[in-house]
């Protein structure tokens, strides 16, 4: 993604807050963010699991739970896992550098990004019961983030009505990255 963007007319700016909407009629122009207002013809959200609260801000209603997964990941060595593995407590998923993500957890608890020491304990666990050699294999790391869950739990995606240029593209729960490139295809197409 950063290569593409670093090709194109495009500007990444992180961790850049969006606190409203510049709105005039039925057209976003921009948005508003602590460093200043971003203008653009067209305005795609694509917020995770805060996009029902930017929604809010334009009276819009969207509900959309943020679902938080714990996952863990395992130092192993290149080859000890080849596949993805699943179980009835965890699935396992190789990376070409030997280490073993280990996920996840589906909790409802707001936005709250912690890891919990049960959460974790149950995922080491499983993965220990799906692949007893792991453990031989160091814990580099525990982590959590939110996923945006819909009423249905199906993606909310294509023109907010009643406004002629703002998009929307979330929802996708637990396929977010299962899905990421074809819904930017697919909204690239519609924009």
């Amino acid at each position: 993604l950063l290569k593409v963007l670093e090709k194109g007319k495009a500007t990444l700016r992180e961790n850049e807050e969006v606190k409203g909407f510049i709105r005039q009629g039925d057209r976003i122009l921009g948005v508003k963010t602590p460093s200043g207002e971003i203008e653009g013809d067209q305005v795609l959200l694509v917020g995770g699991a805060w996009t029902g609260g930017l929604l809010d801000i334009l009276g819009i209603p969207l509900p959309m739970k943020p679902i938080r997964g714990q996952v863990v990941l395992f130092k192993a060595e290149p080859g000890l896992l080849r596949h993805v593995l699943f179980s009835s407590t965890a699935y396992l998923v190789p990376r070409l550098d030997g280490r073993i993500y280990v996920g996840s957890t589906q909790e409802e608890v707001g936005c709250d990004k912690s890891t919990t020491k049960e959460a974790i304990e149950k995922l080491t666990q499983g993965a220990y019961r799906a692949l007893p050699i792991l453990e031989k294999a160091e814990v580099e790391a525990t982590w959590s983030g939110l996923r945006p869950k819909g009423v249905d739990e199906l993606p909310s995606m294509g023109k907010i009505p009643g406004l002629e240029n703002l998009w929307i593209a979330s929802g996708h729960f637990t396929h977010g990255i299962l899905l990421s490139a074809g819904t930017g295809h697919l909204m690239a197409q519609a924009v």
